[in-house]
């Protein structure tokens, strides 16, 4: 995980989650072949969700009816993790209560993911903190509270270089106009930490285009049959769909390019045909300067060595010339006065 990382604006690569979360339906072999499948899409980690759902949820809401016949025990999960270990893959899990953590603990998960709303259990996140394994936390549900006492507990805990702030919007499905992606640039600015993205939108698009505002995490629901009951299913990503999004990623990285004015070879070498070069308008008698009036900035053929419009060369207008030029002639360096 540490080599995907580091900090945002110099990562080449987009460190891509597929959200399992519950929809291995709490059956161990489905969940080991949604890892698989995960790997062949090209996510670089593969994530579920580990809650106690006595603990988390009143029986009258639907998440408890969601979790309670959705989960697995702790011999699972460490098969899990050793399949994934096997077949080259990042494996971790989000808790959803202290009893949780404390399976994940003794699991040794590298990587602990907090979700959104357990962003604003203060108590639970903490907890988190004191592990002092890498974490990613999604702000779904955080405001401006909530912010100020993660980054309370970042300094606290020493925690700059191990967190990952993944911004993220708790609808389900998200409706795009309130995304709010822009936000994305001011955690940015505000954390100084490795910040991604967090999506419950239908498609690919707010990914592509949290890329762009700079996340280089991205955690997307994935399932292997979207017919299947349950919110998660509908909001997730087929295989095929995730790999597109994936390969699709690899594009926009390319097109953001440097966050600089530095021109590619390429570019330079199109720079230096399409410059305004400095020609006669007519014969100009040695001794005489530069002008308007005496000189044309025209697109040549053979620019070797010849004087071109750009800033550097303006100091030409004020030097004399210690030769005679015809008409339509190329000016040089070597045809004036130091």
């Amino acid at each position: 995980m540490k080599k995907y990382l580091k900090k945002f604006n110099i990562r080449k690569k987009v460190y891509f989650i597929a959200e399992i979360g519950i929809n291995h339906e709490g059956n161990l072999d489905l969940c080991k072949r949604m890892i698989l499948e995960a790997k062949k899409s090209g996510a670089d980690a593969a994530k579920v969700q580990i809650v106690n759902a006595k603990e988390s949820y009143d029986v009258n809401t639907q998440s408890y009816k969601e979790f309670i016949k959705r989960t697995l025990d702790f011999s699972s999960y460490k098969v899990l993790r050793n399949y994934a270990k096997k077949i080259k893959i990042d494996f971790f899990a989000t808790p959803g209560d202290f009893q949780s953590l404390e399976l994940i603990k003794k699991l040794n998960f590298s990587i602990i993911k907090v979700s959104s709303g357990l962003m604003t259990n203060s108590f639970l996140l903490e907890e988190c903190f004191k592990t002092g394994k890498f974490l990613i936390v999604s702000n779904g549900i955080g405001n401006l509270a909530d912010h100020r006492f993660l980054k309370t507990l970042i300094k606290k805990y020493r925690y700059k270089n191990k967190i990952c702030i993944l911004k993220c919007s708790s609808e389900y499905p998200s409706k795009i106009e309130n995304l709010n992606l822009n936000s994305i640039t001011k955690l940015i600015n505000d954390f100084n930490v490795t910040i991604g993205y967090s999506d419950h939108s239908p498609g690919i698009d707010a990914v592509l285009a949290a890329i762009c505002k700079g996340a280089r995490v991205v955690e997307k629901h994935f399932t292997l049959d979207k017919k299947k009951k349950g919110a998660d299913h509908k909001i997730s990503l087929m295989p095929k769909e995730f790999k597109f999004m994936v390969e699709r990623s690899k594009n926009f990285l390319k097109m953001l390019g440097n966050n600089d004015y530095s021109l590619n070879s390429s570019i330079k070498n199109n720079r230096k045909k399409m410059l305004r070069y400095l020609v006669t308008k007519k014969e100009i008698i040695k001794g005489e300067k530069l002008n308007y009036k005496n000189i044309y900035f025209k697109r040549i053929k053979n620019y070797s060595g010849a004087i071109d419009s750009t800033i550097e060369n303006r100091k030409f207008f004020n030097k004399k010339l210690k030769i005679n030029l015809k008409k339509n002639q190329i000016l040089k360096k070597r045809m004036f006065y130091d």
